[in-house]
């Protein structure tokens, strides 16, 4: 795996990051809600780094 591999998967878990922090809620508030296409973009997204990381060769 070279460095723009790393570089990808890198970007790849800050998106998925994002719509997590996005949805954290107000201060207080225990209970995150997510969109049924943010779950389903969030799982793929986990999916292709876990692929990634199985097949990685550094």
């Amino acid at each position: 795996m070279d460095i723009s591999s790393f570089e990808l998967l890198e970007k790849k878990i800050h998106q998925t990051l994002d719509v997590l922090l996005k949805q954290k809620g107000t201060s207080g508030n225990d209970t995150l809600a997510l969109s049924k296409s943010q779950v389903e973009r969030i799982t793929e997204k986990l999916a292709q780094i876990s692929e990634w990381i199985e097949h990685a060769e550094v």
